[in-house]
């Protein structure tokens, strides 16, 4: 198609492989034709220099079309500003600006720039705590991360865009130059120079933004999906690496979660919820030779031949097997590259059986950890290496391919070939089936005409249910296919009970207590992430980084100590001494009125010694000797894990008391706002009979439990059913799910509404149908939820739903994981809960210092549910 007169767009994404380029007309009348406005498409290997294979990918494009330059209106280039070579990143210096704050010092200011220049640094990112302009960058971790990262790839960068623009220039083109960025909007030229960071993802979500726009799923969507109670999945197949997304209804990307790793490192991006894995068709097919104890071990990628596949791929002449040989091997009609070097014994059968079910599996494991519920998806196959991909997947109930330059009866051939295919796997025998009809039904959908192909055969339908449970082929069980770090089998695992019924803390029992101590926390206590992950010089002040070098951490159950052992606790204890961190205090003390900002802790990191120096100052002057066991004085948020740390074998090398003195965190502190807004403090030990009498107990189990029913939904690819697996262990409801549209920190509150239709990952999702469009969901906070009352259909008229002392919970509902309120913000997916509180908080003098009088609420409380008491997990696992 040439349409005169009309200005084109050229869309160019580089990839690890082959850098495609598309010609493209946005007018309506194009886009109203079969091929959607694409006028022709260009593949060139990606190059060294990446500028070199963009400029040969256009000028072909050109040289095809006979487009003149002066015709083209712009230039959109994606996931160009990507280098997988660490040389090619900057070493950074980072200046971090402490609290308190001072007048300026020139003199200090180039002392420091002396040092920083005398080691050779050139990329300088420098953080202050509490200093952002933006209130959506708040999270000093997740903030200075990313600072970093973009210091580190700037001067790259801006090498690469220069390029970029000498490029289009020699070819004649005068239009402005876009990058894509990675949350698929488009940003400036020179705007990607100052922040690449915003771009070097950006492959990605053009896949899935293509996908959906060439398989008409946008505003067509709901309809391709009115009968099918499936996520639409997105696996698009490179040459080097593999990338699976989620579309929404509305055919944009399904976002990350509150936070987003990049190489491991947390950071604040806007990004799509993508899982990358190195499969391509330029992977190389590794054999492991079998031995006298061990069978033939197949294993594919992550390595990849990348842009030299047509020189090193056995199929194209070379030496090496890769992914794109297996699939020409299996299917010689596909004519890809020389068909006549695999024959013989090139590829023998068992080695492209082995290599078959090795993608088969990687593919499903990938698409398996994007779904959020373990019914069957549908796939939309994207990508020049999308060939490798089997034609039954385990988990997928339908697939969509994008078929373009192929004809309609090749396609209808090869579902005629499926069909078959899958009536032998069903039991019919081989010779007897023959296909008896075959249905074509075009389907007109937003100007996109669908061929909706049914095939029937003999003895068994085209249309089976999803073979989730079916076992795995001989080939894949009767050897190791993969070489994958093993998962924790979380149905199985069992906890370490020592011979003294001493609960041995893992790496493992780690991480789910952080996450139950979030879900506890109910928005406060502080991020349970900073004491779980970040590591100090001496590696002692972090929890994970103790049972990394060897230390051990010991729970001991609520009922082995004697009634005079003292607690070492913030509160009171049991020989104990008391512990609390993160303390913000928001509340004059005279009349209540909230003064400070709930976000004191996501800026201001712990150091790390706080509470010890205060535990041993407490110890100094009390001239005792170490206590019986360190309690906490609430479960909730990092609180929780601060026990963890002070009693570790690196400290005081005590056991943590199985429970805590709230149950969950509160925030009220008065002295704190003296200290800074932030201190750790360490109480007068109490009694263990106090303890048992006054305290929480099994509140460490309990935050166990919440979190492992987390990491088991997540294993399940079950996010929807979290809410409900942690309503198993505490009586509690759903109050809402939606996403935030209103925060209002001054007096503390947030505003949650339903998602709308084509938001929902599941049309047919009875849960999300149970609120009408208009529902409103308040809740206030002072650094913890207080109250949560329903706004019904637009109406001004309150319902209270639930309030303190019990506990009310906001999660992330594309992770499950709780969100404090300092994360709160516009656009996030929440699931709102509430959870039964202590009944040491249902007395009278439970809610006179707890209840809503105590926040200068006038409401009446009226529990949630009846409170079920926690099974603690050294009495369950002690004889095992």
């Amino acid at each position: 198609m040439h349409l005169q007169g009309l200005n084109y767009r050229i869309g160019v994404d580089v990839g690890g492989t082959n850098t495609d380029a598309v010609l493209f007309c946005a007018d309506p009348e194009a886009q109203a034709h079969n091929n959607r406005g694409i006028i022709a498409s260009v593949k060139k290997p990606t190059t060294t220099v990446v500028s070199d294979g963009i400029e040969a990918a256009i000028k072909a494009l050109l040289d095809e079309t006979q487009i003149t330059p002066s015709k083209v209106s712009g230039v959109m280039i994606g996931n160009a500003v990507v280098e997988a070579d660490s040389r090619k990143l900057s070493k950074v210096a980072v200046v971090r600006l402490g609290a308190p704050y001072t007048q300026i010092d020139t003199d200090e200011i180039k002392t420091e720039c002396q040092k920083i220049k005398a080691m050779g640094l050139k990329a300088i990112a420098i953080v202050g705590i509490c200093s952002p302009l933006d209130k959506t960058d708040f999270g000093l971790l997740e903030r200075e991360n990313a600072s970093i990262l973009n210091a580190s790839i700037m001067a790259f960068a801006q090498k690469t865009i220069s390029g970029f623009r000498s490029a289009i220039s020699r070819l004649g083109l005068s239009c402005p130059l876009f990058l894509t960025q990675n949350d698929g909007t488009l940003t400036s030229a020179e705007s990607a120079e100052r922040l690449p960071i915003r771009t070097f993802s950006s492959g990605a979500t053009n896949s899935m933004r293509g996908a959906a726009y060439l398989a008409g799923v946008g505003s067509s969507f709901s309809q391709l999906n009115q009968t099918r109670n499936q996520s639409i999945i997105v696996v698009d197949v490179g040459g080097t690496t593999t990338d699976v997304g989620v579309l929404l209804p509305n055919g944009l990307p399904r976002q990350a979660a509150a936070f987003i790793k990049v190489g491991g490192v947390r950071t604040n991006f806007s990004m799509p919820d993508v899982y990358s894995l190195g499969l391509g068709g330029g992977s190389r097919v590794h054999i492991t030779a079998a031995t006298a104890n061990t069978p033939e071990i197949i294993t594919v990628g992550p390595d990849s031949t990348g842009y030299q596949l047509l020189k090193e791929g056995i199929v194209f002449g070379g030496s090496t097997l890769t992914t794109t040989d297996i699939i020409a091997a299996d299917q010689p009609s596909l004519g890809i590259g020389q068909p006549e070097n695999l024959l013989g014994d090139r590829i023998l059968k068992n080695v492209k059986e082995k290599a078959k079910a090795a993608i088969k599996k990687l593919l499903e494991d990938a698409i398996d950890r994007m779904k959020t519920t373990p019914d069957p998806a549908t796939v939309i196959l994207v990508g020049g290496g999308s060939i490798i991909a089997p034609e039954d997947l385990d988990g997928v109930g339908d697939t969509i391919e994008i078929l373009q330059n192929r004809e309609l009866q090749d396609v209808i051939g090869f579902c005629k070939a499926v069909a078959i295919s899958r009536a032998v796997k069903a039991g019919a025998k081989a010779d007897t089936v023959k296909v008896v009809e075959v249905e074509n039904l075009p389907v007109q959908l937003d100007n996109v005409v669908f061929e909706n192909i049914i095939i029937s055969s003999t003895p068994t339908s085209f249309y089976t249910n999803s073979e989730h449970n079916q076992e795995e082929s001989d080939v894949f069980n009767s050897t190791e296919v993969l070489e994958l770090d093993p998962s924790i089998d979380i149905d199985t695992y069992v906890p370490v009970i020592n011979g003294e019924g001493e609960w041995m803390l893992s790496e493992t029992d780690l991480e789910w207590i952080a996450e139950g101590c979030g879900i506890l926390g109910t928005g406060g206590g502080g991020s349970p992430y900073p004491p779980f992950i970040i590591t100090h010089a001496d590696h002692t002040r972090r929890a994970r980084q103790i049972i990394r070098d060897g230390g051990t951490i010991r729970v001991i159950s609520d009922n082995s100590l004697s009634d005079d052992d003292l607690v070492s606790l913030r509160y009171s204890g049991v020989n104990s001494w008391g512990i609390e961190n993160y303390l913000q205090c928001l509340l004059h003390t005279d009349n209540l009125q909230l003064v400070r900002s709930p976000s004191v802790s996501n800026e201001r990191i712990q150091a790390g010694t706080e509470i010890e120096t205060a535990c041993r100052n407490l110890m100094q002057f009390m001239n005792t000797a170490k206590p019986a066991a360190i309690i906490s004085d609430e479960i909730g948020g990092g609180n929780g894990m601060q026990p963890l740390i002070l009693a570790s074998e690196k400290h005081l090398n005590v056991p943590v008391y199985d429970g805590d003195l709230m149950g969950r965190a509160y925030p009220l502190r008065n002295i704190c706002t003296e200290l800074g807004s932030k201190a750790g403090v360490s109480m007068a030990p109490l009694r263990a009979s106090t303890c048992r009498q006054y305290g929480v107990t099994k509140s460490v189990s309990q935050a166990w439990r919440i979190g492992r029913s987390v990491a088991k939904e997540r294993q399940r690819s079950n996010i929807n059913g979290i809410p409900d697996a942690i309503l198993q262990l505490q009586s509690g409801k759903v109050l809402f799910k939606g996403k935030i549209v209103s925060v209002q920190r001054e007096w503390g509150s947030v505003l949650v509404m339903p998602l709308l239709t084509e938001e929902e990952e599941l049309l047919n999702n009875t849960s999300s149908q149970t609120w009408h469009p208009d529902d409103r969901l308040l809740i206030s906070f002072q650094n913890e939820n207080l109250t949560a009352e329903f706004l019904p259909n637009g109406e001004k008229t309150k319902k209270l739903l639930a309030i303190v002392p019990d506990l009310i919970t906001v999660l992330d509902s594309q992770s499950g994981s709780s969100l404090g309120t300092h994360e709160y913000r516009y656009g996030l997916r929440v699931v709102v809960i509430a959870l039964a509180s202590s009944p040491l908080w249902t007395t009278s003098q439970g809610l006179k210092y707890g209840g809503p009088a105590a926040f200068g609420l006038d409401s009446v409380y009226h529990r949630i549910a009846a409170y079920k008491e926690p099974v603690s997990v050294i009495e369950e696992y002690r004889s095992k």
